[in-house]
């Protein structure tokens, strides 16, 4: 159920009847949408409500058009969570929210910090593994020049590359 004041929400149908409320009821089957991978998100993840509060939002930001008696989003009551939802923060992020320029510059910042964090990264990973592949050579060689055993020096080696 969709009212703009949450009172409504409290109202009893024989009430709103009474009172000449419209009201409409609206069911959502998701079992079309998508089949079983969408359901198992739903059901252990997103859940029900999200979906009814954005399709609501999504409804009632339309429906504010000029004439209509219809201002704002106001509140939600899920009948699958028997909760009453609050759609006015959400609202007013939609309609405050910045230019498509600003967040496209965001997540150009946010790509271009990744890329050079990941390059960073895998350059620092490949240099350490080039200094240590340098000295196991190094001190290989040398334990083959003098004849000694090197059983030591590899399991060193390789327990050192685990860590």
């Amino acid at each position: 159920v969709l009212a703009r004041e949450r009172g409504f929400l409290q109202l009893s149908p024989a009430t709103l009847r009474r009172i000449n409320a419209e009201t409409s009821s609206v069911s959502l089957d998701l079992r079309c949408a998508g089949g079983g991978l969408l359901n198992f998100v739903l059901d252990n993840f997103v859940g029900y409500d999200t979906v009814a509060a954005n399709l609501a939002l999504t409804a009632a930001l339309q429906a504010e058009q000029p004439g209509t008696p219809w201002r704002g989003p106001g509140y939600l009551f899920s009948f699958h969570s028997r909760e009453t939802l609050d759609l006015r923060p959400a609202a007013a992020a939609l309609i405050g929210s910045p230019h498509w320029s600003f967040r496209f510059a965001g997540a150009l910042a946010a790509t271009a910090f990744l890329f050079f964090l990941t390059t960073t990264l895998v350059h620092h990973t490949l240099r350490e593994t080039q200094e240590m592949m340098l000295r196991f050579t190094t001190r290989l060689q040398t334990q083959l020049e003098r004849g000694e055993p090197y059983t030591m020096l590899v399991l060193h080696h390789f327990a050192n590359s685990l860590v």
